[in-house]
């Protein structure tokens, strides 16, 4: 089962980090001043850009753990290593 919050954000991060690589905008602050966001929310969600090519594919199919949830993403810095990220998935329940 798809879990449509973190899949929007998923898609904000990808989103915004495609506006910072182009040099459209220059960073998480004039993103949440062009949004009307928390600058803190917008680093948080920033960080799902960063997942590992293989949790973003189990997001996109739905098979993410059942405990996993937005709030658990944002709240908790991951890893960049992807062998370690999957690790940390590793230990939810499925």
């Amino acid at each position: 089962e798809h879990h449509q919050p973190i899949l929007n954000a998923l898609a904000r991060a990808h989103h915004w980090q495609r506006l910072i690589d182009e040099g459209r905008i220059r960073s998480g602050v004039e993103i949440a001043r062009q949004e009307g966001l928390n600058q803190s929310s917008v680093n948080e969600l920033l960080r799902l850009a960063l997942l590992s090519p293989q949790i973003v594919l189990a997001l996109l199919a739905g098979q993410q753990p059942r405990t996993l949830t937005l709030r658990w993403l944002k709240n908790h810095e991951l890893p960049a290593d992807w062998e370690a990220q999957a690790e940390v998935f590793g230990g939810f329940d499925r």
